[in-house]
């Protein structure tokens, strides 16, 4: 069952294990989501979010925290229904323990939405050698006007930064923190490329401060 919302325009907006959302982005400015999740649903979660007219944008920042047994299956529909529309999508994933994770992001361009941008980067850390993701981006683009792309990865810590750390005193579990810190840092520099002035480094502050604090009670 969707529930439908609306985004505001020029708003940050922060929802936490929120169930399915069916989102109408339908003002000529740039609207921003973070969804945050530290705890599996009752059943899979479906997001749909609508570009519905010209000049509309979106970026979009999900963090999924797993942790124990947890399994998180989490679908992402963006659908581009008006010319000239933007969306920059990241997923990022911290999976520690036997957690696991299946994910699928959709991104929709039709005939009608000329001169779109759409993005999807996917980034799983695997923070256990039992952690198991499962990340699939698709692009469905009918418009032959468009600047599109898709990218995922999946994987453990860099053992050689992790080393590097430990050799300068920090104990493994903190070299990981600061390496875990690190990609966050580098999904809400993404999550704020399409701002034009300086504002999003206060917000990156607080955004950061608000997921290390979940990250520290995983």
């Amino acid at each position: 069952m969707f529930e439908k919302t609306f985004l505001k325009s020029g708003a940050v907006q922060c929802l936490v294990n929120q169930s399915s959302l069916n989102m109408d982005i339908d003002w000529p400015d740039c609207g921003r989501l973070l969804l945050l999740y530290d705890r599996p649903s009752a059943s899979p979660v479906k997001h749909r979010l609508n570009l519905t007219v010209p000049e509309s944008s979106l970026e979009i920042l999900i963090v999924c925290f797993g942790q124990l047994q947890e399994h998180l299956q989490l679908d992402l529909e963006v659908h581009h229904l008006a010319p000239r529309t933007r969306c920059n999508a990241v997923f990022k994933a911290l999976l520690y323990d036997h957690s696991s994770l299946d994910f699928r992001g959709n991104l929709k361009v039709p005939g009608q939405s000329q001169q779109s941008e759409t993005f999807l980067r996917c980034d799983s850390l695997l923070l256990s050698p039992d952690a198991k993701s499962r990340t699939i981006p698709c692009l469905e683009i009918v418009a032959n006007d468009v600047k599109a792309g898709h990218a995922a990865s999946a994987g453990q810590p860099d053992e050689e930064k992790l080393f590097y750390l430990q050799t300068r005193g920090f104990s493994l579990q903190n070299a990981k923190k600061l390496l875990v810190e690190s990609q966050l840092r580098e999904a809400l520099k993404t999550f704020s490329s399409f701002s034009e002035n300086n504002r999003e480094s206060v917000l990156e502050s607080q955004l950061l401060s608000q997921l290390m604090g979940l990250l520290s009670m995983a």
